[in-house]
C-alpha cells in the first residue's frame, strides 16, 4: 500500500473530533468531494439569502430613520419608496443615482442627499463578499487532517508469524522491512529537505515532517580516545519531546497522550588497534576466495556461529571488483535479551544507557574525481602513485592525475541510540535509555509514569514503533544505497567534491529516515501493513482497538472537512436573521403602538410606501375599487371589480385607466367587448 496513493479508502466520511483542538472547535465534518460541493453550493447560496435579509433590516432601519411626520418633498417620497421595495445594495445604488441625476435641476442637494446611501449601499456589498468569504473560512475546521480507518487494523512483528523460525517467513519479513525502509528513505530525501513542506506528495501526515535539532563538535558517546576526532567532536540528533496527538496524529485527549523522544550521537570510531590484516587460506563460507587478505575489525564479538571475536571483516578482493560503496551495520541493545542485538560491543563503545551501532563503511573499487577532507569518505591518495604500476589498468596518465583513491577501504561510525517517554497528565518522564531497557517491563514502565490504561496503550504502541527504528534499521538491507553520497556515483567514479561534513549529513538522513519510518508506522497501524503478504506478521488490536478509530492523516484531494461548529454558527445565525428579515417589520407593527405610541407615523409610511400600496393609492385616487386591507401588507378590492385598461394610451402624459376611466365590472367587461366585436 502507497500511503501518497490509497489513504483515501480509508479515509472516515461522517463527523468525528480532532482533540488537537478541543471538542468544541475540534468537532469536524468529513465529506467525500461531491458531498462537500453540495454542502459548500447550499452555504454560499444560504449565505447570500441570509445577506439579502440583512440588507432588509438595513433598509428597513434607514427608511425608519428617514420617515419624518413633516411635509417633505417629492425626492424625499421618492427615497422612501426606494428603501421599501430596492431588494439588492445594487439596486439602491443605481436608483440612487438616477435619483440624484433627474432631480439635480428641480431640488437643492440631490446629491449631497444621495451620496450616503450610494456608499451605504457600496460598503454592504463589499461587506456581503467579505462575509462570503469570511462563511469559508469559518466552516474550514482548525486543522487540515481526516480520520482513517480500516478493517485490517494492528501492528505487524516478526513475532506476530504463525513460525517465527520459517526460514522463509524470516527472509519474507526482511523483504517487507525493506520495503517499508526504502519507502520511508523516499519520503525522507524529499519531504525533510528545505523548503518541502508544500509539495504535493509531502502532504501525507498530520506534520509533513517531525522536528528535530542537529548539533556538531558535542562529546564523544563513547570512552576516551575512541572517536577519530578527539573527545568533542561528534554530532548529535535530538527530536525533543514529540507529542502522540500532535506530531503521530494518535487523536486522543490530552489525558490519553504521551510524549516520546529520540536521540543519536554519532561519531567516528578510530581503525587502530582495532584492525587486523592476514592473508586466509582457508576462507570461511562467505569469503569464497582462496589465499585472500583480509582485514579484521575487533569492536566487539558477532552473535553468529561462524565468526568470533569479529565484528566485520573485508575482503581486500572487493577494491578490484565493479562495486562502488557498500555499507555493513551492527547494533547492541541495553538489555539482555539476544534478541536485541546481532553484536556485544567491546567495553569501550558499550553502554549501559543507550543502544550502540557500529556502521562499517567500505568505498570498494571506487575512485574520486575530487580530494575529499571527510574522515569516513576520505580521499587523498593519487590514483597516479597507486595504480600506474598495476599491469590491468589501462587508464592514461592524464586520466590518473585526475583521480584520488579513498584513504582507507573500510571506516567506521558509532551510534548511540536513547528514548524517552513522558506523560502528559503527571509530567513524569523515564531517562534517556536504550530501548530495551525502556521496553523490558512496560507494565511496571506505565505505572511509573502514572499512565492511564488508554494512555498505558498508546505507550506500548509508539514503543511498537520505536523497536526497529535505530540507526541500525535506517541502513540495514539497503547498504551502499542506503548513502547520499551514492547519488553522485557513476562509472565507480565519485563525481560530487563531498564537503568535509559529508558523514554528518548520511548521519541526518538516516535520522530523517528513522523519523519518516515512525510517521510511516503511526498510519499503518490503522490501515494494515502496506504489503499484502505482511498480513500473516499483523496482530489484531485488541485492548488497543480505540487506537484503530484514532488515526489522523492529511485530508487527500479527494475529501474536505468542514468545522461543524462553523456550520452550525452559519445556518444558525442565517436563520435568526432571515427570521428577522422576515418579521421585523410585522413585530414592529404590534409592538410600535406600545412601545413607541408617537411613533406611529414610522410604521404607517413604511406600510404605505409599499409598492402594493401605491398603487393602491394610485387607483384609488382615479376612483378606482372598493378598497380594503389600506395598511396590510395586500391590498384588496371587492370582487369582480376591474379596471385601469391600457387602451388609447396617452403616451405623452399617461396616467391611470388610459382613456377608458369608468368603474365597470366584469360581466360590463365582457357586454362592451362584445359590442365591440
Amino acid at each position: 500500500m502507497d500511503v501518497n496513493t490509497t489513504n483515501d479508502e480509508y479515509i472516515y466520511t461522517g463527523v468525528w473530533t480532532d482533540w488537537s483542538h478541543g471538542r468544541l472547535h475540534g468537532t469536524t465534518l468529513t465529506l467525500s468531494a461531491q458531498s462537500a460541493g453540495f454542502l459548500t453550493a447550499f452555504l454560499s447560496l444560504f449565505v447570500t439569502v441570509s445577506a439579502a435579509h440583512i440588507w432588509r433590516i438595513i433598509t428597513y432601519i434607514v427608511h425608519q430613520l428617514h420617515s419624518s411626520p413633516e411635509p417633505k418633498d417629492a425626492f424625499h417620497h421618492q427615497q422612501q419608496v426606494m428603501f421599501k421595495n430596492t431588494s439588492s445594495p445594487a439596486s439602491l445604488a443605481w436608483e440612487s443615482i438616477l435619483l440624484a441625476w433627474s432631480w439635480r435641476r428641480s431640488t437643492r442637494r440631490s446629491v449631497a442627499r444621495s451620496i450616503g446611501f450610494i456608499l451605504l449601499a457600496l460598503v454592504w456589498m463589499v461587506a456581503a463578499g467579505g462575509a462570503a468569504v469570511l462563511s469559508a473560512r469559518m466552516t474550514k475546521p482548525a486543522g487540515d487532517d481526516c480520520l482513517i480507518m480500516s478493517n485490517n487494523c494492528g501492528t505487524w512483528s516478526e513475532s506476530n508469524s504463525s513460525n517465527v523460525n520459517d526460514p522463509n517467513s524470516i527472509e519474507l519479513f526482511s523483504a517487507i522491512q525493506l520495503q517499508a525502509l526504502n519507502s520511508a528513505t523516499a519520503y525522507s530525501r524529499t519531504c525533510y529537505a528545505p523548503e518541502s513542506e508544500n509539495l504535493a506528495q509531502c502532504q501525507l501526515y498530520t506534520q509533513s515532517r517531525l522536528p528535530f535539532q542537529a548539533r556538531k563538535n558535542v562529546s564523544c558517546p563513547f570512552a576516551d580516545g575512541i572517536c577519530f576526532e578527539g573527545d568533542n567532536a561528534a554530532f548529535s540528533l535530538d527530536t525533543g519531546l514529540l507529542d502522540s496527538n500532535h506530531h503521530l496524529g494518535i487523536n486522543t485527549i490530552e489525558e490519553e497522550r504521551i510524549l516520546f523522544r529520540k536521540a543519536v550521537t554519532c561519531s567516528p570510531l578510530i581503525r587502530e588497534p582495532f584492525v587486523t590484516v592476514h592473508n586466509d587460506s582457508n576462507p570461511l563460507p562467505d569469503y569464497p576466495f582462496a589465499n585472500t587478505t583480509v582485514a579484521a575489525y575487533h569492536y566487539g564479538p558477532k552473535l553468529t556461529d561462524h565468526i568470533q571475536n569479529e565484528t566485520f571483516r573485508y575482503d581486500v578482493m572487493s577494491a578490484r571488483a565493479p562495486i562502488a560503496y557498500t555499507v555493513s551495520p551492527e547494533w547492541s541493545s541495553t538489555g539482555t535479551a539476544s534478541i536485541n542485538k546481532t553484536w556485544i560491543p567491546i567495553p569501550a563503545l558499550n553502554r549501559t544507557d543507550a543502544d550502540v551501532n557500529i556502521i562499517f563503511i567500505n568505498a570498494n573499487n571506487l575512485r574520486y574525481d575530487y580530494p575529499v577532507d571527510d574522515p569516513i569518505f576520505g580521499a587523498h591518495r593519487s590514483a597516479l602513485e597507486e595504480l600506474q604500476q598495476l599491469p590491468d589498468v589501462n587508464a592514461s596518465i592524464a586520466e590518473l592525475n585526475n583521480w584520488w583513491l579513498p584513504d582507507s577501504y573500510t571506516t567506521v561510525l558509532g551510534c548511540t541510540d536513547q528514548y524517552q517517554v513522558c506523560s502528559v497528565g503527571t509530567g513524569s518522564c523515564t531517562p534517556l535509555n536504550g530501548m530495551g531497557d525502556l521496553t523490558y517491563n512496560m507494565i511496571q514502565t506505565s505505572v511509573d509514569l502514572g499512565l492511564n490504561p488508554r494512555q498505558a496503550h498508546v505507550f506500548a504502541l509508539v514503543t511498537s514503533y520505536l523497536v526497529i527504528n535505530n540507526m541500525f534499521y535506517s541502513v540495514y538491507g539497503r547498504s551502499g544505497a542506503s548513502l547520499r553520497a551514492q547519488e553522485t556515483v557513476a562509472d565507480l567514479s565519485q563525481k560530487a567534491p563531498l564537503p568535509p561534513t559529508q558523514w554528518q549529513i548520511e548521519i541526518q538522513s538516516w535520522f530523517e529516515a528513522s523519523l519518516a519510518k515512525l510517521q510511516e508506522r503511526s498510519v499503518e497501524f490503522a490501515t494494515g501493513p502496506r504489503h499484502y503478504r505482511a498480513q500473516r506478521f499483523r496482530l489484531p488490536a485488541t485492548a488497543s482497538s480505540f487506537l484503530c478509530e484514532a488515526q489522523k492523516v492529511r485530508c487527500p484531494a479527494g475529501n474536505i472537512s468542514f468545522s461543524v461548529l462553523g456550520v452550525a454558527a452559519i445556518i444558525g445565525v442565517g436563520c435568526v436573521i432571515i427570521l428577522l428579515g422576515w418579521s421585523l417589520d410585522t413585530v414592529m407593527g404590534w409592538l410600535g403602538p406600545r412601545w413607541f405610541p408617537r411613533s406611529q407615523y414610522k410604521r404607517v409610511n413604511w406600510t404605505l410606501d409599499d409598492k402594493f400600496q401605491l398603487q393602491r393609492m394610485a387607483f384609488e385616487g382615479c376612483g378606482f375599487g372598493d378598497w380594503e386591507g389600506q395598511t396590510a401588507a395586500v391590498p384588496v378590492t371587492a370582487k369582480g371589480q376591474v379596471f385601469g385598461g391600457w387602451r388609447d394610451v396617452d403616451e405623452k402624459h399617461p396616467f391611470l385607466g388610459g382613456r377608458d376611466r369608468v368603474l365597470v365590472t366584469e360581466e360590463r367587461v365582457d357586454a362592451r367587448t362584445e359590442v365591440v366585436k
